[in-house]
């Protein structure tokens, strides 16, 4: 294994980690800025894909990056 590789893997790591933070933060901030019964409206919206990708998550967790 090349020295630089393991520093390489880990910026590659944390700018993966940086972006999903990123889009997850945005969602909050604009459904928390959302009227009340918008505010509803989205989350019964985003539920089912927050479930889905939650569920792939947990599959890549365990190892397993199955569909």
């Amino acid at each position: 294994m090349d020295e630089n590789e393991p520093d390489e893997l880990d910026a590659t790591v944390e700018t993966e980690r940086a972006r999903i933070v990123s889009v997850l933060r945005t969602i909050a901030d604009r459904l928390e800025a959302l009227p009340l019964p918008t505010h509803a409206e989205v989350l019964v919206f985003l539920a089912t894909p927050v479930e889905t990708l939650a569920r792939w998550a947990e599959r890549a967790f365990r190892g397993s990056p199955e569909r």
